[in-house]
């Protein structure tokens, strides 16, 4: 199951912007929380199709949380491989790895319970390492003692709204530039540590205005994890032999940051 096949075809210059046509149909305020979950499957789904995953290939995934979007796209494109969660809370864990394993019966569905970058290398080539709407909850978790973090995503349902304490601790980091803009640096430097020691072909994250975050008056959470992505962009181009750059969809709403290792490259790394 350790089969590595990912391509990128895109033919962009590095650190260029690209309009992804039609990937981004409105946000979710008009949806249920299942039905934005099965859209944004199926965003995840074209992406994955773009990089030409195999469906045996191995994929990690950054901070499922309550949410199975990355698992409605992995189901979507007959994904049967090895999907490894790293997620630091427990409980969160346990609710992704039974939804995905639902979701994908044929694949082998692993947990590891511990936060980026301590999660440490994994086994075998690395086809996908990839995140959903995750730079948020690293800047919180990073600010937070580990028991405190422990208890606000402990509280996290799937659907629900943002915890009391969640809101109140990001109204007092966003009223505080400097501590924040260390965060966002340290953010930054851990998340290109864990890609430079899983070294996978692929890396796919993505930002996206959070409904959630605008209805608690945390809208500018998503300018801060931008500021994160550009961080981690700058960092990628020095760690990896390749560059990253950011898609953007139609509306601008939402970016991705991709970055893949030319075939080349990655065979005479594994040589």
């Amino acid at each position: 199951m350790h089969r590595v096949s990912v391509s990128d075809h895109s033919g962009k210059s590095p650190g260029s912007t690209v309009t992804v046509h039609g990937s981004y149909p409105g946000g979710p305020e008009a949806d249920d929380s299942g039905a934005w979950e099965r859209r944004l499957g199926r965003i995840w789904a074209q992406q994955l199709r773009q990089r030409h995953l195999g469906p045996e290939s191995t994929v990690v995934e950054i901070g499922p949380g309550f949410s199975a979007k990355v698992g409605f796209g992995l189901a979507e494109v007959g994904f049967q491989g090895e999907l490894i969660l790293v997620e630091p809370n427990a409980p969160a864990l346990r609710w992704a790895a039974d939804a995905y394993q639902r979701l994908l019966p044929r694949a082998a569905v692993r947990s590891r319970c511990q936060p980026v970058p301590d999660a440490g290398s994994i086994e075998g080539p690395v086809a996908v390492l990839l995140a959903n709407h995750l730079l948020d909850d690293l800047l919180l978790n990073a600010y937070v003692q580990a028991a405190e973090g422990d208890r606000i995503f402990g509280a996290m349902r799937p659907g629900a709204g943002c915890p009391e304490r969640y809101v109140e601790i990001w109204l007092q980091l966003i009223h505080a530039p400097d501590p924040l803009s260390e965060i966002a640096d340290r953010v930054a430097a851990e998340l290109a540590s864990y890609v430079a020691e899983v070294q996978p072909a692929c890396l796919i994250l993505n930002d996206y205005p959070s409904w959630q975050h605008n209805r608690s008056g945390l809208g500018l959470i998503h300018q801060v994890s931008r500021r994160t992505m550009r961080g981690l962009q700058r960092r990628l181009e020095r760690v990896r032999p390749v560059s990253a750059h950011v898609q953007r969809t139609d509306s601008g709403d939402m970016l991705w940051l991709i970055s893949v290792i030319p075939d080349n490259t990655r065979r005479k790394a594994q040589s």
